[in-house]
C-alpha cells in the first residue's frame, strides 16, 4: 500500500476533520470519497456484485445452492465480463 502526504494549513486540517466527523467518517475515508465521488464505473461494478450476491442468497434460500467455492464463482463472473 502506498502513502500520500500533502501539506495543508491547520485551518484546512480542522475543516476536513470536522466535515469527516459530521459524516461519521475518518479523514481518510472522507477524502477518498470526495476524490472518487464521480467514479461511476466502480459504482456500477459494486451494484453488479451486490446483485450477484443477492441472486446467490436467493438461490441458496430456495435450496438451489451451488457446490462451487466463492473463488470459482468470482472467477466465472470475472471471466464472463472480460
Amino acid at each position: 500500500m502506498s502513502r500520500l502526504t500533502i501539506e495543508i494549513s491547520k485551518e484546512e486540517h480542522r475543516r476536513i476533520k470536522t466535515l469527516a466527523a459530521m459524516q461519521g467518517q475518518t479523514i481518510k475515508d472522507f477524502v477518498m470519497s470526495r476524490v472518487f465521488e464521480n467514479e461511476p464505473v466502480e459504482d456500477e461494478d459494486w451494484q453488479a456484485f451486490k446483485k450477484l450476491l443477492l441472486d446467490r442468497i436467493h438461490d441458496a434460500e430456495n435450496n438451489e445452492s451451488s457446490h462451487k467455492s466463492i473463488k470459482e464463482i468470482v472467477r466465472e463472473e470475472v471471466l464472463l465480463k472480460e
